[in-house]
C-alpha cells in the first residue's frame, strides 16, 4: 500500500473499471466485461484482495468482469446498484 491514494482508470475497451487504492483499502469500480485487464492491473500492483467492488449497474460492460475477480482474488465486500438483476 503507498502512502498517498492512487486511481487508475483502466482502458477496457466498451465499459468501465476503475482501481481506488489508498492507506486503507483496494476498491474496484466496475469490472469491465471480462475482467482479465483487471486481473492484470491488479497482479501488477501486487493487490492480494480486493477490500471493495462498486458495480454501477448491470450491463455486461460494467460488471462482467464480477465472475473472474471473484474467482481469482478474495474480495470482502460487493456493492451493487438496485438495476442489479438486470441481465445486460
Amino acid at each position: 500500500m503507498q502512502d498517498l491514494p492512487e486511481l487508475l482508470i483502466l482502458d477496457v475497451g466498451h465499459g468501465n473499471c476503475s482501481i481506488l487504492r489508498d492507506t486503507k483499502a483496494v476498491t474496484v469500480i466496475d469490472c469491465g466485461h471480462d475482467g482479465s485487464i483487471l486481473i492484470e492491473a491488479l497482479e501488477r500492483l501486487e493487490v492480494g484482495a480486493v477490500d471493495h467492488v462498486i458495480i454501477s449497474h448491470a450491463d455486461m460492460d460494467h460488471i462482467g468482469g464480477l465472475e473472474l475477480l471473484l474467482e481469482v482474488l478474495p474480495v470482502h465486500h460487493v456493492y451493487l446498484n438496485a438495476d442489479a438483476k438486470k441481465i445486460g
